[in-house]
């Protein structure tokens, strides 16, 4: 069985983001990391941050879900 290397981030990701965490959030993230193929608790955190925005985008541009 060997390793199938791809990137974890886009190839035009130009920027890094530092985040300040507890060692219980550390573990999580990088069991998420594993469990979702992701390779690092950066991919993930960009992964849940990229499909946050998603929703929420979804969510808005949904009539009844916003309260006019």
């Amino acid at each position: 069985m060997g390793w199938d290397s791809k990137p974890v981030y886009p190839v035009e990701a130009a920027h890094t983001v530092s985040v300040r965490a507890t060692g219980e959030q550390r573990i999580a993230w990088k069991h998420a990391a594993r469990k979702y193929g992701k390779g690092t608790a950066g991919g993930f955190l960009a992964y849940a941050a990229d499909f946050t925005i998603a929703v929420l985008k979804a969510l808005e541009e949904t009539p009844s879900w916003r309260e006019d």
